[in-house]
């Protein structure tokens, strides 16, 4: 059955008429091409998934560690800023109290 029939007044038909572009035939091939643009799809995610899992464990890896280091009180990337407080030692870092050292010893 052709897609596109024309007829003319002297009985004769005018435009596309093809048994290749009847209608089973193009739908057909538009759902081939779907189902090979899916598999191809799955195919490269699968291909770069290992890729995406990799950069996602090392990246929330890394959040953890500088998150770790920053509770404790060291700064987040090893060898810059401050040093950690050592063990022990007691911080007084509240503006609202005296400017009494916290080793002093209170009498």
């Amino acid at each position: 059955m052709p897609v596109v029939t024309n007829h003319s007044a002297d009985g004769h038909s005018v435009g596309a008429k093809s048994d290749i572009l009847s209608k089973n035939a193009l739908t057909t091939a538009g759902v081939l091409v779907g189902a090979g643009t899916g598999v191809a799809g799955v195919g490269i995610l699968f291909a770069a998934l290992p890729g995406q899992m990799t950069v996602a464990t090392a990246l929330t890896g890394g959040l953890m560690y500088a998150g770790h280091r920053q509770s404790v009180g060291k700064p987040i990337i090893p060898g810059t800023g401050k040093s950690a407080p050592t063990p022990g030692a007691v911080l007084d870092n509240d503006p609202t109290t005296d400017a009494v050292p916290a080793t002093a010893a209170v009498v």
